[in-house]
């Protein structure tokens, strides 16, 4: 039962540090729809999946956001899994967006179902490596959705209501102008689980899981250069249980009995003011606010007790400029504001996933931290990239990211670089290459609980790869890639964390596809080979990192019948994820039987 703890334990920490330096918890699929970009109007690389339809392809679940699983390069920490690990980084090092505002975070606790109504979604990008100066701050990859805008035409919407939810969607005009879009859906997960026999003599659920979430859009057509949007959404989980005193799952840690909970959400608005000057000058200016509440508590609040508050008011600028045919300038700014209040209460052994599994296992040797503390925190990033055609068939790509955070007082410098050649009409050859760095996790910079001077871990990022396509709507595309991290966090007994650790991610991936045509069958499939680990340089120990698969597999086709049916289908085969072996038992000064673990990630789960 521990390891049940520890999961709930880390999916809310999680949840509440992918967007913020925050601290403790601080219809079918049309598969033209999926396009590798790399053409001369910019050098990166990425690809976009359009939401019409998405959320059909098979596996999805109706949920737009698992159509990445069916990516290259993406591997998930279980099956049941949404969250995306993007080329040997974990899935909180990715970024999200949507409308080019941050969110509080994409996926419902267990990461199995994200917090976007699948309908909403126009399309995402998914840039996996060594992207644009425009994103920055995290060493994963970022997703960057889309949603429609609302309709000006006439009303329309759904109501569903289904043995697993309840979602209404609601699209009207209010002027010639000007339309509104409302969303909302709710689980029914309480109805359904008790059904499923989970509960036993170690586990009892007082609140079932529960999720609901939200969305709205508000668009005005000001001019026909000035478009105006408000955005808001949000999201809650909730979740109580209890481990019963006496229960075997109790007796192995007495820490762990008795009442625990789990209550998050965030809530977003924003504007966004989007000028497209006839000049040629393009502008998007955004304002907003996140607000993130976490509200838990494990075994009675004697092993963990929580209640924080994060507000995020931030502002985005972007603009852009076409010297001339050949060159573009892009430029930017992203600026927060944070007001955090923490309220904490918990067992404080620093452990992190590099470390040995046998240092993590018994909570006694763990002693009692607690803090009230309010904070504010200013963090700015300006960022410029210039692409440059140098001749007809060839472009080329310089960017430049500044970023600055008035608590752990740093600055980063971080370059970008991109070349891409026409070689043949059909076929692109590219290359590129950047410098990329991220906040340690929140509980790891907390001034209680970890170490406020811990310095940001870094990445570097090189890509190569080929893009051709083919006649008949067929085309294939490789990359091959590498990342090289550093400064990753290990525990330390005296300063509760440090920097001392790194990795290694590399692989190849290929995607070949057929997109939708006449033809009655099209499809993709995708390979990824790769290698990831990480090296604990206290103890030069190299392991495999959490999320290495070195095989991944999948295909998806969609079959048109000559009559209005279609069919989907998508097969998936993924290597086994590394786990840490359990070799025997032992006792300690307390005489409570311990296992005693074997070296990290040293075996692995079948295939």
């Amino acid at each position: 039962m521990r390891h049940k703890i520890i999961i709930l334990s880390f999916l809310l920490l999680l949840s509440m540090v992918t967007t913020t330096p925050t601290f403790a918890d601080s219809p079918s699929l049309q598969l033209d729809a999926l396009t590798v970009h790399n053409t001369d109007q910019q050098t990166q690389n990425h690809i976009t999946l359009s939401g019409e339809e998405l959320n059909s392809i098979p596996g999805s679940f109706g949920d737009p956001l698992k159509a990445l699983n069916a990516l290259p390069g993406i591997a998930v920490i279980n099956d049941q899994s949404a969250a995306p690990a993007i080329r040997g980084s974990a899935p909180g090092d990715n970024n999200y967006f949507i409308d080019f505002l941050p969110t509080g975070y994409m996926f419902h606790l267990g990461e199995a179902v994200s917090v976007l109504n699948p309908d909403l979604v126009s399309h995402f990008n998914l840039y996996p490596a060594a992207f644009d100066a425009e994103f920055g701050d995290v060493l994963g990859g970022i997703i960057d959705v889309e949603q429609k805008q609302p309709r000006t035409d006439s009303t329309g919407g759904h109501i569903n209501i289904n043995t697993a939810l309840a979602d209404f969607l609601l699209e009207t005009p209010l002027t010639q102008d000007q339309g509104l879009s409302l969303s909302a859906r709710r689980s029914y997960l309480e109805f359904i689980l008790p059904h499923l026999g989970i509960e036993n003599d170690n586990f009892q659920f007082i609140q079932y899981p529960v999720y609901e979430d939200y969305q709205g859009k508000y668009v005005n057509y000001i001019t026909p250069d000035h478009t105006l949007n408000i955005i808001f959404n949000g999201a809650r989980d909730t979740l109580a249980f209890n481990i019963p005193e006496g229960s075997d799952a109790a007796l192995q840690d007495p820490e762990t009995s008795g009442l625990g909970k789990i209550k998050m959400g965030f809530d977003s608005q924003g504007i966004i003011w989007q000028w497209d000057s006839p000049l040629g000058f393009h502008n998007r200016l955004a304002l907003g606010q996140l607000t993130l509440n976490n509200e838990s508590s494990f075994g009675d609040g004697n092993l963990y007790q929580a209640n924080n508050r994060i507000v995020r008011q931030y502002l985005r600028e972007q603009w852009q400029y076409a010297i001339n045919p050949q060159q573009q300038i892009t430029m930017g700014i992203d600026y927060s504001h944070w007001d955090i209040t923490l309220d904490m209460k918990g067992l404080h052994q620093p452990c992190t996933s590099l470390d040995s599994a046998n240092l993590c296992k018994d909570n006694s040797l763990a002693i009692v931290l607690q803090q009230q503390t309010h904070l504010t925190i200013n963090d700015i990033a300006t960022y410029a990239s210039h692409r440059w055609n140098l001749t007809h068939n060839l472009n080329l790509t310089t960017g430049l990211r500044l970023t600055h955070d008035d608590y752990l007082n740093q600055r980063h410098h971080d370059p970008r670089l991109g070349l891409n050649w026409q070689w043949r009409k059909n076929t692109r050859l590219f290359a590129l290459w950047g410098q990329h760095h991220q906040l340690p996790d929140g509980a790891q910079i907390d001034p209680v609980f970890g170490n406020p001077k811990l310095q940001h871990r870094t990445s570097t990022h090189q890509v190569v790869g080929i893009h051709q396509q083919l006649s008949r709507g067929w085309q294939w595309h490789t990359e091959l890639y590498q990342k090289k991290f550093a400064n990753l966090v290990i525990a330390d007994n005296e300063k509760n964390y440090v920097n001392n650790a790194t990795g290694l991610a590399q692989g190849l991936e290929l995607l070949v596809r057929r997109d939708h045509s006449a033809e009655t069958l099209n499809g993709w499939l995708a390979l990824t080979f790769s290698t990831t680990e990480r090296t604990n340089l206290s103890t030069q120990d190299t392991f495999p990192f959490a999320y290495d698969q070195p095989v991944i597999a999948t295909l998806v086709m969609d079959y048109k019948a000559p009559t209005p049916w279609k069919f989907g289908l998508k097969w998936q085969f993924h290597s086994g994820a590394p786990t840490t072996p359990i070799l025997g038992t032992e006792h300690n000064s307390q005489d409570r039987l311990l296992p005693v673990y074997g070296d990290n990630n040293s075996a692995r789960l079948p295939n």
